[in-house]
């Protein structure tokens, strides 16, 4: 499992163990459509050669919201739809009134249903029980409202909330091209941003260019905020980072593709990239929130009551 995108959740409460969430989301365990389905939505084996619906490793839980679509393209069914509604008017000697040509249009649909091609995706998330986070790994919002909700309907409650940090990052993301002194010294600015103006919605991108020269300081000086980001942290993750905390395009600046060892199969592959990626994935957030002064006190002081270590330790 290679992680490329990263929305957030903070975890206010623990969850179940493994076990018991595997029960739980095998009564909504995903089929797939049939003939005349639209979609279906239910949870799949989150890794290749596994049997499970949580694959547990590492202190990290893996799970995975699998969807199914028929896919009728709204050109195709509004082509087909002229000519039934032609021949309504041939047959009948008028135009079909509106709840008519909605009858027609929904018997359409399913008399193409079977037809139509089949889209397959899955929406992987990762669970953090000792961090008290839980990850969904995409880069769209709805992809995480959709996987968030799934799974509060799967569980009976989902105890998360967005990340909200003590400092606002955008705010800071523009002191840091402002003031390069202030960049934690974990991170390191990429050649890439985005900014925009709160007023005026206009947007100004820069990429491949020096992020401290006068053309992104002539747009701060304008009014502009920074929105997104490219950060590299520690010299080993580089990422864009947008306001809202959602993580994009990450991507690990030490790999070696000559060096990759060879795996026998897809879980034993598997397995070895999810081993790399929770040895990174940690660290690399606990810097980031830090980066902007850790969660906001009460949200933090919350989250830390709830998920205080053994050993004294916490987020």
């Amino acid at each position: 499992m290679i992680v490329k995108n990263i929305l957030p959740y903070i975890l206010t409460k623990p969850l179940e163990d493994a076990e018991t969430i595997a029960t739980k989301l095998a009564e909504q365990g995903f089929r797939p459509c049939n003939s005349q389905q639209l979609e279906s939505l239910g949870w799949a084996v989150p890794a290749p050669q596994f049997d499970g619906l949580v694959y547990e490793a590492h202190a990290t839980m893996a799970m995975a919201l699998k969807r199914q679509q028929r896919l009728l393209p709204a050109a195709v069914v509004n082509e087909y739809l002229s000519e039934e509604i032609s021949a309504f008017v041939e047959r009948e000697g008028h135009k079909p009134a509106r709840a008519q040509r909605q009858q027609l249009k929904e018997d359409l649909i399913q008399k193409l249903l079977p037809q139509a091609f089949v889209r397959t995706q899955m929406f992987p998330l990762l669970v953090l029980p000792r961090e008290g986070l839980l990850l969904v790994l995409a880069a769209a919002t709805k992809t995480g409202d959709l996987v968030t909700s799934q799974l509060r309907s799967a569980l009976g409650s989902l105890p998360v909330v967005l990340p909200k940090t003590a400092q606002p990052v955008g705010p800071v993301m523009t002191r840091w091209l402002l003031e390069p002194t202030t960049i934690p010294q974990d991170f390191t600015l990429g050649d890439e941003v985005e900014l925009k103006d709160p007023e005026e919605e206009s947007i100004a991108r820069c990429r491949k260019q020096d992020l401290l020269g006068d053309e992104v300081a002539t747009h701060i000086q304008a009014g502009k905020q920074v929105t997104k980001l490219c950060l590299i942290w520690r010299e080993q993750i580089s990422f864009v980072l947008e306001a809202d905390m959602t993580i994009k395009r990450i991507r690990l600046l030490l790999e070696d593709a000559d060096e990759t060892p060879h795996f026998e199969t897809a879980g034993e592959l598997f397995a070895h990239e999810f081993a790399v990626s929770c040895t990174w994935l940690v660290p690399f957030l606990r810097d980031l929130f830090k980066a902007f002064g850790g969660l906001e006190s009460a949200l933090g002081a919350s989250q830390e009551n709830a998920f205080r270590k053994s050993d004294g330790n916490s987020q």
